[in-house]
């Protein structure tokens, strides 16, 4: 159980720290400030996942960062969360995923995992294999076959008790060849951690209805997470369950308007490692969330955290994507295929692929913000897709009958 929540707290800080880091640059806070939101992002990711288990979907996802935000003043951002977190929850209790969770079916959770693997290879891989920063720059690639070798090798061909623990063997793998290199970053100046500071949300319309649609994409991510995570772990996914988890997400959306942060959203990499035990997943994410909160209130130990590579971060990311690769592709190969689906499933890749790079240039600024979801906007082509033939295989069986 130890050894599980440590792999989960393996994966939580790292796959949380980056756009932390980067929100909290877009947001103007450096030195003391940016430790203090750190620490205090961290703590809400603990305490929202940890009200995801008790009250929200209650399945093995931990509640990580929705997205960074764009460069505009903290109280317009704030304002834009609010709207988001209501958005949420209104969808949450309004029915609409009730019908929603109809045309979820494995299908759409395969095209929603190969565009999340798509996007994140595309945005951290040149970062993972750059040979270059402080210390020996080869540690980069080394780390990175590290990581990901080893996690991958041991999931595919590692016996049981190893193929639960693939991605933590991989980190600290990874861990080791930095600290050998002399590879950490420079110590970020001090600061109290928990200091709860509460900002007044100004409602600006060029900024809280990007950042709402936003939300409203990272939920559909959220409901697919949701399909995903219920898949590896053998559960039931009920309306009831995304209900409480919409609102819940909705909730995070709304409290970190107030105080600062980021909004949150159940991460598909949570799929990855609920599966390597499910029947252990739900309390292993407790004790690692409960690892998490208290390394956030801890000065040195957010401080040690802000220090690990950003390619180290990655390199666990990648290996659990390699993983969340593994299982979209035996989804497919159970998928029944007919020629509509497979029209279904180009268009959704062709979408999604389309804008993993980044929106065009020549879209205008909101709608830029928007289209930078390619996994959201190619999600919702696959549902749309996926519910039209639901809706043909509906009407072939009534003219049958």
């Amino acid at each position: 159980m130890l050894l599980l929540a440590a792999q989960w707290l393996a994966l939580l800080a790292p796959a949380s720290l980056s756009l932390i880091i980067l929100t909290a640059g877009a947001l103007g806070f450096s030195g003391p400030d940016a430790v203090e939101f750190v620490g205090r992002s961290l703590l809400l990711v603990g305490i929202f996942t940890v009200a995801q288990l008790v009250i929200g979907h209650r399945l093995p996802a931990f509640e990580g960062p929705a997205h960074a935000h764009p460069r505009e003043p903290v109280s317009a951002v704030a304002g834009g969360l609010v709207v988001s977190g209501a958005v949420l929850v209104l969808i949450g209790l309004g029915g609409v995923v009730r019908v929603l969770v109809r045309v979820y079916t494995q299908f759409v959770t395969a095209i929603f995992l190969l565009l999340l693997t798509a996007t994140i290879a595309w945005q951290l891989l040149p970062d993972a294999v750059a040979a270059r920063g402080p210390g020996w720059t080869g540690a980069r690639p080394v780390a990175f076959v590290a990581v990901v070798g080893i996690s991958l090798a041991l999931e595919l061909r590692g016996p049981g008790a190893w193929r639960a623990l693939s991605i933590l063997v991989g980190f600290l793998a990874g861990m080791a060849v930095f600290l050998a290199a002399g590879s950490l970053g420079p110590a970020p100046a001090g600061g109290a951690v928990l200091r709860v500071v509460t900002e007044a949300p100004v409602f600006e319309p060029g900024v809280a209805i990007p950042i709402a649609i936003g939300g409203l994409l990272a939920g559909l991510n959220g409901l697919a997470t949701a399909n995903a995570v219920s898949a590896a772990v053998g559960a039931e996914l009920s309306g009831g369950r995304l209900t409480r988890g919409l609102v819940v997400t909705g909730v995070s959306h709304a409290v970190q308007g107030i105080v600062p942060g980021l909004g949150s959203v159940p991460r598909a990499d949570s799929a990855a490692l609920a599966a390597r035990d499910p029947a252990l997943a739900r309390p292993s994410l407790a004790l690692g969330c409960a690892a998490l909160a208290a390394v956030s209130l801890i000065g040195p130990a957010v401080r040690f955290l802000i220090r690990l590579p950003e390619a180290l971060a990655a390199d666990v990311l990648l290996a659990v994507m390699a993983s969340l690769t593994v299982l979209s592709l035996r989804i497919l190969l159970r998928t029944a295929w007919t020629r509509a689906r497979a029209v279904v499933f180009v268009l959704s890749m062709v979408v999604g692929g389309f804008l993993v790079p980044g929106p065009p240039g020549w879209l205008p600024g909101w709608t830029q913000y928007v289209a930078s979801s390619p996994v959201g906007l190619g999600l919702l082509v696959a549902l749309v897709g996926e519910a039209l033939l639901l809706r043909r295989d509906r009407s072939f069986s009534r003219a049958e009958d």
